[in-house]
């Protein structure tokens, strides 16, 4: 967190210039009320970069999670990315931020903040606006339905509790089939359902792990995880969407390299749903089922009709 640093921080006492004061000498802080950084001091950049060199050289680290990167001038950021490759090539970098300078060079990912799940048709208008607003396009997000600043809510209002695991798991497997590096939130692979804060250290309950919801939702997780591993159009695949005729309701997209090819179509509703998607090959069905749930395919005279149940999806890879 270089955006800002506590009250007590180690190194204040002895360079109270690494932090920004006004002309009476008084800290001035930032949003969140902490001490603001004084990242115009070049003694302050050196000691934040071999800060980031230290956990690299001595621990091996894979690389940062940036807080608030935007906030910070991305001339830090090139430089600290041109010293960390000389000592880690693979290195990592994620932003938590949506400048579209950051990905061109200084990091790998951001968060791809603003997905919103009223219906559908919103979901797909957010991701196309979002690919237009990254220089990289939309691979280079983390992709999450809860994080840290979304469970810390002091209305004690987690998704898990609000959605159901039904909805839940809808959402997952969309995370999963769509572009980006989707992100299971600490005890969401568990169906957790208990407050947390990152200020009351409000703990997981694992407990959660024992249940029978918690059972499946593990096993359900291990299932994509196994899924993405192996059908390679899941991590290289370009998205292609497919029009459907229920788009308030139901995602269709595919996930097409030269020779591979996904079908996602998920209801993001709690309805059931029949519906047809606009595909090339429209008078037949040629994708082999790889997960599914309240979902069936029956052919008529002009094709693929898919029933979804509510939160129903269906995964298959062309035969």
């Amino acid at each position: 967190v270089y955006l800002h640093c506590g009250p007590n921080a180690v190194f204040l006492k002895d360079h109270p210039e690494f932090v920004k004061r006004d002309q009476d000498g008084k800290i001035i802080c930032q949003s969140w009320n902490f001490p603001a950084i004084n990242m115009s001091n070049p003694e302050l950049r050196e000691y934040l970069w071999k800060n980031m060199e230290y956990w690299v050289e001595e621990f091996r680290a894979d690389g940062f999670r940036c807080d608030v990167s935007d906030g910070i001038p991305l001339d830090f950021w090139l430089s600290a990315r041109e010293r960390l490759e000389k000592i880690r090539t693979d290195l990592c970098m994620l932003a938590e931020g949506r400048r579209r300078e950051d990905q061109l060079k200084a990091f790998d990912l951001d968060y791809g903040w603003g997905f919103q799940w009223e219906n559908a048709a919103t979901f797909r208008a957010q991701w196309e606006k979002m690919r237009d607003e990254r220089p990289r396009g939309g691979a280079r997000f983390i992709r999450v339905i809860d994080n840290h600043d979304i469970a810390n809510d002091d209305s004690d209002n987690r998704i898990e509790k609000a959605w159901g695991s039904r909805r839940v798991n809808a959402a997952l497997v969309t995370l999963f089939t769509l572009d980006g590096v989707p992100m299971i939130y600490n005890g969401q692979e568990v169906a957790d359902t208990a407050r947390h804060s990152i200020f009351g250290r409000s703990p997981i309950d694992w407990a959660n792990g024992d249940t029978l919801t918690g059972k499946a939702r593990f096993a359900f997780c291990k299932q994509l995880c196994q899924m993405r591993h192996a059908e390679r159009a899941l991590t290289h695949g370009s998205v292609v969407w497919l029009d459907n005729d229920q788009p308030g309701s139901v995602l269709s997209f595919l996930r097409r390299t030269s020779g591979e090819e996904v079908l996602s179509v998920v209801n993001l509703s709690n309805r059931t749903t029949k519906l047809r998607i606009t595909l090339a090959e429209s008078t037949s069905w040629t994708y082999k089922t790889l997960i599914a749930d309240a979902a069936k395919v029956e052919m008529d005279d002009n094709g693929p009709v898919l029933y979804l149940g509510g939160f129903g999806y269906l995964i298959g890879t062309r035969k």
